[in-house]
């Protein structure tokens, strides 16, 4: 679960700038929108971050995902030094900084990066205390000189053998001024490559970034390992949302009829895990396909939508002929699957993009009110219609401004207007209450109507 996100000298923000998904105890509504995952500290199911274009909303993404990426790889993202702040010279000579806080098996962890000419600057996990001092894992620094310092908890170095790794870290023998020790799991005792492991594994893994132009493409896997019950549950699903699709069909078809072509045209490792019976999924722009091998075939199994034509005939498409806005959705519905049964935290930038305000509010409304629901869901939009109370609490609603001098973001929650309840948010919001909408300036000077061309360059 997501606790916290701190971004400083990274695109858009230029000083420390801090999103968190920390619930407000003095909210009582939503009560099923509030995770407890401390005694002290209790975490919010979803967040709608609302902004004008180029506010900021899209890069506090593009932050999260840079810092789990470096995380999973173990290294300094190659020229992450080019999207530091630069509208302040000043910034070009100091560090981008990453601070993220999770909930991990019961315990909260902070991590941090600070990454400056493609080295590890600062790099630091501590188990949170909340209520007591915070517990040190591991913090490593490089002064001005380029000497590398790294501290761990006693209990990590105990043996000479351990502080002579240590040493070695130190003078960048085992790691390079740009890996990461959070991926260094052959260090040190059981204990410390058990932490270290389980942080970087659940860093990856719980959390999805979803862009415009990611194709999330798990709606194949994920129609192929549903029980019959799950799969009518799915086709109904399907007929509720108006798509003009009645169900989703797994067509199986010869490989070469599909490909026109022989299967030794493959990768060599495609060929050893379909030989090894395991099936390899293949993404493509029709929205991706499985191989596998029976007997001594090789198929490829494609989706195949159906919709009910003239008297009740059925008609079948292939993914491409579907519509922007089907697609998409049919994107989200195996993320729905995932919120259901894991403590994932999806971030989808545009999550209105191609889709029907009407249907994105249906959507969004029936996900956000589920008492299944076990993960979070954190989304940028300008789709005004979900700014309703009666879908999220105030504390879910974020908003992203850029600072007219600077032309820094800065973010915050809707919250600390401390609105009335009955108030419109919707209103309020698209007249400029709450900040976080476009500067549209004098468009009079436009002279849009005007019959001579010319007047409007003038």
């Amino acid at each position: 679960m997501l606790i916290r996100f701190v971004v400083s000298n990274f695109l858009s923000f230029k000083d420390e700038t801090v999103f968190n998904m920390i619930a407000d105890t003095s909210l009582k509504t939503h009560k099923n929108h509030v995770y407890p995952v401390h005694k002290k500290v209790s975490v919010l199911r979803g967040a709608a971050i609302y902004g004008a274009n180029a506010a900021g909303k899209s890069n506090l993404i593009k932050a999260i995902e840079a810092l789990t990426t470096m995380i999973e790889r173990g290294k300094v993202a190659p020229g992450i030094d080019h999207q530091k702040f630069r509208l302040d010279t000043e910034y070009t000579s100091k560090p981008i900084s990453f601070e993220i806080e999770l909930e991990i098996e019961g315990k909260i962890y902070r991590y941090g990066l600070d990454v400056h000419q493609g080295r590890v600057v600062e790099e630091w996990l501590l188990e949170s205390g909340i209520t007591k001092a915070d517990k040190l894992i591991f913090e490593r620094k490089m002064d001005s000189e380029g000497k590398v310092k790294i501290q761990f908890a006693k209990e990590f170095v105990k043996t000479q053998k351990e502080r002579y790794l240590v040493e070695l870290m130190e003078s960048q023998v085992i790691l390079k001024y740009d890996e990461l020790i959070i991926s260094m799991e052959k260090f040190g005792n059981e204990l410390s490559i058990s932490i270290l492991t389980s942080f970087k594994q659940k860093a990856s893994d719980c959390i999805l970034v979803i862009f415009p132009y990611t194709k999330f493409q798990e709606l194949l896997r994920y129609i192929q390992h549903q029980t019959v019950q799950e799969a009518e549950a799915f086709d109904n699903l399907i007929s509720s949302l108006d798509l003009g699709i009645d169900r989703v069909i797994l067509k199986n078809t010869p490989y070469s009829q599909y490909y026109y072509e022989d299967i030794s045209n493959l990768k060599e490792n495609i060929i050893t895990e379909l030989d090894a019976g395991k099936p390899v999924y293949i993404p493509e722009s029709e929205g991706g396909v499985m191989l596998s091998r029976v007997g001594s075939e090789y198929s490829v199994m494609s989706p195949i939508f159906s919709s009910k034509g003239k008297f009740d005939k059925e008609v079948h498409f292939v993914h491409g002929e579907l519509s922007d806005g089907t697609k998409r959705l049919l994107d989200f519905i195996p993320l729905i699957d995932l919120l259901l049964s894991a403590n994932i935290t999806i971030f989808i930038d545009e999550i209105d993009q191609s889709i029907h305000p009407v249907l994105l509010k249906i959507f969004i409304e029936k996900l956000m009110s589920n008492d299944n629901l076990k993960g979070q869901l954190i989304f940028t939009t300008h789709e005004s219609n979900l700014l309703d109370m009666d879908i999220f609490r105030q504390d879910e609603v974020w908003f992203a401004e850029k600072n007219r001098e600077s032309g820094a973001s800065q973010f915050y929650s809707l919250v600390e207007f401390k609105p009335r309840y009955d108030l419109d948010i919707r209103k309020g919001y698209l007249n400029g209450r709450f900040g976080a909408i476009p500067f549209t300036g004098d468009l009079e000077r436009l002279k849009w109507g005007d019959s001579n061309s010319s007047d409007l360059i003038k």
